[in-house]
């Protein structure tokens, strides 16, 4: 606090002799235009040059190694920085709020950028990350809609939450090969994202990832992903094409959710359960194959894919959910895995371009209104394992002509 709310300075020399400053040093010094660090400073304590609102000439001394929370937070007037090569941290919020800052250099020796040091940043148009980052935090650039392209380097492990959040003028994104987990949100509400390059080694990709990306058009999930978190590609309505890697063995709910775009899917041989809501509304979607891996189609995992024609349902599929396949109104050819047991309510209510179903042998209960509304029906053939027909199991079938009972 030693110069704090000393509105009137508009110039500050910090010595070579200087190596500290300390917390709020010259907090809220709103009339300060110009800094210059001297060599000998090595760290700048927490919320040194908070509320520096005129601030836009400063000068890094090469020595500093620390530049801790809140540091710059709030200097708006900052137009470009470079952080110097032997700066190993950047607290979080360091710059946050600096809404004038366009361009920001990350020296190498930087190897966290910590939570929403860059967030609120919104006229920063390019930011190189340097070379020894490993981390970067949660929040970090969440916000910084001006900028339009990002390279993460192959020193990155982990893209925390919503480090990217919310860059909506974001267009194209490189992730490095050493990155193994993005975050939660990370990308989520980019809506001009076009061009995105997973790295090869990513294993997590957490829910919401890429939530409302609705410029992208093609995925192709790497081979070391093992689940695609809740929600993760949700709202990508532009997506039109997505190929899910062969070590995923769960997609999350809502993974795809409302990509009405989406027209091809192909799903990796090691899946064993689709998620609840998991390609709700992709109504773009012609014809799906599940592969034998999948053991469980969750509730409404397809619902309401309106253009869906062809379905194939692999051998190790045992149980349909509820409302999976409900609302599939083109849905004409259905074949059947012959180790499904269990085929729950309305799981094909309204899919009224059924012509005839054999309800394989393994089934033992048929759910309520599990066909119900499929007025296209005309044969239906129920197993001889089948020991209950649910309530309007085929209520309103009105073409139905022929019922084998088992």
């Amino acid at each position: 606090d030693a110069f704090r709310d000393c509105t009137a300075l508009t110039e500050v020399t910090i010595p070579d002799s200087v190596t500290v400053l300390s917390y709020r040093s010259f907090y809220g010094c709103s009339g300060l235009n110009k800094v210059s660090l001297g060599e000998g400073l090595t760290a700048i304590g927490e919320d040194a040059f908070n509320g520096c609102r005129l601030l836009e000439d400063l000068k890094f001394g090469s020595n500093i190694k620390e530049i801790s929370a809140n540091a710059f937070n709030g200097c708006v007037s900052l137009t470009g920085i470079e952080i110097p090569d032997k700066v190993t941290k950047l607290g979080s919020y360091a710059f946050f709020g600096c809404s004038g800052l366009t361009n920001a250099v990350i020296g190498k020796g930087v190897t966290e950028i910590g939570d929403s040091a860059f967030y609120l940043c919104e006229g920063l148009k390019s930011v190189t990350i340097g070379e020894n980052v490993t981390e970067i935090g949660g929040d970090a650039f969440k916000n910084c809609t001006a900028l339009t392209e990002v390279t993460i380097p192959d020193s990155v492990t982990k893209l925390s939450y919503r480090s990217f959040y919310g860059c909506s003028g974001l267009k194209k994104v490189s992730l490095g090969e050493g990155l193994t987990t993005i975050g939660k949100n990370a990308f989520n509400g980019c809506k001009l994202l076009e061009d995105l390059k997973f790295g090869s080694n990513i294993k997590e990709i957490y829910a919401n990832a890429f939530n409302g990306c609705v410029s992208l058009t093609g995925i192709v999930i790497p081979d070391k992903v093992t689940a695609l978190g809740n929600s993760a590609f949700s709202g990508c309505s532009g997506l039109t094409d997505a190929v899910i890697g062969k070590a995923v063995t769960e997609i999350g709910v809502s993974a795809f959710e409302s990509c009405k775009g989406l027209k091809n899917v192909t799903i990796g041989e090691n899946v064993t359960t689709i998620g609840s809501d998991a390609f709700k509304n992709c109504t773009a979607l012609t014809e799906v194959t599940i592969p034998d891996s999948v053991t469980i189609l969750s509730y409404r995992s397809f619902y309401g894919c309106s253009g869906l024609k062809k379905v194939n349902l692999g051998e190790g599929l045992t149980t349909i959910g509820e409302n999976a396949f409900e609302d599939c109104k083109l849905l004409e050819d259905l074949k059947f895995g012959s180790n499904i047991k269990e085929i729950y309510a309305n799981a094909f209510n309204g899919c009224v371009s059924l012509t005839g179903i054999v309800i394989p042998d393994k089934v033992t209960a048929l759910g309520n209104s599990a066909f119900s509304g499929c007025s296209g029906l005309t044969d239906a053939v129920i197993g001889k394992a089948v020991t209950e027909i649910g309530t309007s199991a085929f209520e309103s079938c009105n073409g139905l002509k022929s019922v084998t009972i088992g």
